[in-house]
């Protein structure tokens, strides 16, 4: 037995071992290297089904719901109007407005390549689109003469004429919502991706900074303004650094995750005697946390944590109460844990009045989507709902009652995702023919 050569080779192993711990531990050279090779076959090894096995696995979840189309439309119980969906449509990402029968009125199929020749404005580099299946839409908007803009979620925004033929496109990361200003712009998340020189020095770097874009009805941006910044200096970055360890430095890559904004309306401000026509309301959904923010001085004016957990699409009303999907998020694919999804109202500024459950486990009635998911109230008192994981859009009465659904059927075992439905009325609506024949 060669015992010298043994001993070499046994303190050469743990010499290794030391080095990579320290490497590890202290981020030294190549710690950020070997993070982006990990990484990026992180990325790939998720992307395999769609980009070897020729399926688009991203939009696909097990079906939970029986039919396909339309399967329940009770016509004399349902808000009259046309249906907007977004979602995996014929193979392509992008957007279906239908009749309560599900007969189509109009699609909008959407690639990637075809809008952006140009990926440089995405970072990181993994997170270029590979195949038109590695996006997805995200949040949208329905004009009245038939033009759709919409987000691809991280890639851009778009604007598209009722034909479908490109109006003008947006090579920003935006992402998750849409929302319409008084002055007719837009209001939009976007984000950064800091490589380096980070915002602050107690983030570390790689992460994801979200942002607020303005953007004009001709695709122009018109102001961005720094959401990581608008909590700092309203003193609220203790919730930044709210990470469950002693050390208050954090190593996240989306530590807010923003996925909506809404401006406050001039008809609704009356009912909301704190706030002023044109706040902005902000889902902080890695946060668990609501935030309204001046948007002429960038400092919240209220926020609040609350029954909700990893919220989505916060809408302000009419009665000054604020209704959201509550997620309740528990990893799970049926909501076993927590029991499933809901949609909650609170008052704001009324924190001795408790949140209150419109729809969900509490009326028995089961949704579940652990991620995205949107809704709108309805002018007589009926709601929207997007069930993300469902691959379903559905609509219940005040009664709480299922008047019309929707299955977005794929094969006979999965559903493709719904990541938005929004109900508009007949005389929203200033194109009268929807075809493309001249």
């Amino acid at each position: 037995m060669n015992l010298p050569l043994i001993s070499s080779f046994l303190s050469g192993t743990a010499l290794v071992f030391l080095v990579g711990v320290a490497v590890g531990a202290y981020e030294l050279f190549p710690y950020s290297v070997i993070k982006t090779v990990l990484n990026d076959v992180e990325a790939v090894i998720a992307d395999s089904d769609r980009i070897i096995d020729n399926k688009p696995s991203g939009f696909l979840a097990k079906a939970r719901y029986e039919g396909e189309g339309s399967t329940i439309h009770e016509e004399s119980k349902m808000t009259p109007g046309l249906t907007l969906l977004s979602g995996f449509f014929n193979d392509l990402p992008g957007l279906r407005l239908i009749k309560h029968d599900g007969s189509i009125v109009k699609e909008w199929p959407v690639s990637y390549a075809s809008l952006f020749q140009d990926s440089s404005h995405i970072a990181p580099a993994k997170d270029v689109p590979a195949t038109d299946w590695n996006t997805a839409v995200h949040g949208m908007h329905l004009n009245p003469d038939g033009s759709v803009i919409f987000n691809l979620d991280g890639k851009g925004t778009i604007k598209l004429d009722h034909c479908g033929n490109p109006v003008w496109t947006l090579a920003r990361m935006t992402h998750h919502s849409i929302d319409q200003a008084s002055d007719g712009s837009f209001w939009i998340p976007s984000r950064y991706y800091f490589q380096d020189n980070p915002e602050h020095p107690l983030f570390k770097t790689p992460y994801r900074s979200d942002t607020v874009l303005k953007v004009s009805p001709q695709g122009e941006v018109l102001a961005e303004v720094s959401i990581f910044k608008i909590l700092i200096d309203s003193g609220l970055y203790s919730l930044l650094v709210a990470n469950g360890e002693f050390k208050v430095d954090m190593q996240v890559e989306d530590a807010m995750h923003v996925n909506d904004i809404e401006e406050l309306s001039v008809e609704d401000a009356a009912a909301f005697p704190h706030l002023a026509a044109g706040d902005l309301l902000m889902s902080l959904r890695h946060l668990n946390l609501l935030i309204i923010v001046d948007p002429v001085t960038w400092r919240v004016k209220w926020h609040r944590a609350g029954r909700w957990l990893r919220q989505h699409d916060p809408d302000f009303h009419p009665d000054g109460t604020i209704s959201l999907v509550n997620n309740n998020s528990d990893d799970t694919k049926k909501g076993t844990i927590l029991g499933g999804s809901e949609i909650v109202s609170i008052r704001p500024y009324a924190p001795e009045v408790p949140s209150k459950v419109l729809f969900g486990p509490a009326q028995d009635e089961h949704f579940f989507t652990n991620t995205q998911g949107k809704h709108q109230l309805l002018t007589n008192g009926n709601t929207v709902v997007a069930e993300y994981y469902g691959g379903r859009a559905f609509e219940y009465d005040q009664n709480d009652d299922i008047v019309w659904q929707y299955i977005n059927r794929y094969d006979e075992n999965t559903v493709a995702k719904i990541s938005g439905a929004q109900r508009y009325p007949m005389d929203y609506f200033a194109i009268k023919d929807w075809s493309c024949n001249e």
